[in-house]
C-alpha cells in the first residue's frame, strides 16, 4: 500500500512539473522607460494575461524580473511594470514565466 502511495505521489509531482514547464517562453526587449519595459514574446503565451505577474531570467541564470506586473499586450508584444527594469536595456534575450505578485518581498 505504501508503495502505491508512493508511486501516486511521484506521478502527482512528475506531472506538475511538467505543467509548470509549458509556462514558459522567450522574451526581447524592445524598449525601457523608467520603471515600464516592453517585451516582444515568442513562444507559449497561453499564460500571459494583462494583470498577471511575470518573473524573467537571463541566459546565466541571473533573475532580472521578478513580480513584474503585466500592464498591456498588444499581440506578441507586452508592457510590464517594475522597479528591477534598471539592469535591462533593448536586444537583451530573457526565459518569461508566471511570477507572484509578493515574490521578493
Amino acid at each position: 500500500m505504501k508503495k502505491l502511495f508512493i508511486s501516486l505521489m511521484i506521478l502527482a509531482f512528475g506531472v506538475t512539473f511538467a505543467l509548470a514547464a509549458d509556462e514558459t517562453t522567450n522574451g526581447t526587449v524592445v524598449a525601457v522607460d523608467g520603471n515600464t519595459a516592453t517585451i516582444e514574446v515568442s513562444g507559449n503565451m497561453a499564460w500571459v494575461k494583462k494583470g498577471a505577474y511575470v518573473r524573467a531570467v537571463d541566459e546565466s541564470g541571473k533573475l532580472l524580473l521578478r513580480s513584474a506586473k503585466i500592464t498591456a499586450i498588444e499581440g506578441n508584444v507586452i508592457t510590464v511594470q517594475t522597479s528591477m527594469t534598471k539592469e535591462m536595456k533593448a536586444g537583451d534575450k530573457y526565459k518569461m514565466s508566471k511570477g507572484k505578485p509578493s515574490a521578493g518581498c
